[in-house]
């Protein structure tokens, strides 16, 4: 039978000569490359019991005995037109499927790579923060168009008393401390235009701390370009140790100057006080000679 496997439907009387046409439509559906031929059973006895036979085993319709042309015929057409729809559903269903499956394997594919670059920009995060914050002196980012910070480290909030949160968005004029003594280079100047990238210069400059505290620092700055904007990179040295020991050893020198001056003045007038005796003693010895 599989040989000749209908291409439509098969019309199966309920009365056979050895089996009857339920027990026959039951082999049919168990057979994996039958199963899905549509079965129409026909018979002169259409009780109700027959009809719930032919459906509980998959039967499609129950049509009676005598057979009438017209009928048959439009029944087969139109069970033929429902297979040829299954059909086509199940091909296109097929198709989105596949087009489902391809579509979720390149999703698939684009999502490992996005969580691999976000895993590399994690590193590369994590990274760059342990050198931000392991450089043993200040560092702040500056934009150039707005002055403002955008970055500073944990050494940074210390020298400058500020939290962090409170330095983000602050100015660099906020910073500075302007006097005859200091030299007046902003080393975060967001209104000098002329500024050009990797642009690189040393400068002096007094901070003032958030307590109110004056702190001379050296700056050492660079131009950086970050996604299109120009940044200012500063790293601050605190110069308020090498000031304390510079005024140390200059207070040495000027009292080792009056120590000196003092030295000078008491050995002349020992000098002097020696000198006038022993000149009377020297004429007397004269005299006596």
């Amino acid at each position: 039978m599989k040989a000749n496997i209908p291409d439509i439907i098969i019309i199966l009387d309920i009365y056979l000569s050895n089996i009857t046409g339920f027990e026959f439509c039951k082999i049919l559906k168990a057979d994996e490359e039958l199963k899905d031929i549509p079965v129409v059973f026909m018979s002169s006895d259409t009780s109700y019991d027959n009809i719930t036979k032919g459906l509980e085993v998959d039967g499609i319709d129950f049509v009676s005995k005598p057979i009438n042309k017209s009928e048959i015929i439009t029944r087969v057409k139109t069970h033929s037109v429902i297979m040829q729809s299954q059909k086509k559903l199940i091909k296109e269903n097929t198709y989105l499927s596949n087009s489902l499956s391809e579509a979720s394997k390149v999703l698939t594919e684009e999502l490992e790579n996005k969580e691999r670059i976000y895993a590399e920009l994690a590193e590369s995060e994590n990274r760059y923060k342990s050198i931000f914050e392991g450089v043993p002196e200040a560092i702040v980012i500056v934009n150039v168009d707005s002055g403002e910070i955008i970055d500073v480290n944990n050494i940074g909030c210390e020298l400058l008393g500020y939290s962090y949160n409170e330095l983000i968005g602050m100015t660099q004029n906020e910073l500075l401390f302007a006097s005859d003594e200091t030299i007046r280079e902003n080393f975060l100047n967001s209104q000098n235009k002329e500024l050009k990238y990797s642009y690189i210069r040393m400068s002096f400059n007094t901070l003032v701390r958030k307590n109110g505290e004056k702190i001379p620092v050296k700056n050492s700055i660079r131009t950086i370009l970050l996604e299109g904007e120009l940044y200012i990179f500063a790293i601050i040295f605190n110069l308020s140790e090498g000031v304390k020991v510079s005024n140390e050893l200059k207070q040495a020198r000027i009292r080792a100057d009056k120590l000196n001056k003092l030295k000078g003045f008491s050995l002349a007038n020992m000098s002097n006080e020696f000198r006038t005796p022993l000149i009377g003693i020297m004429g007397y010895s004269q005299i006596l000679q």
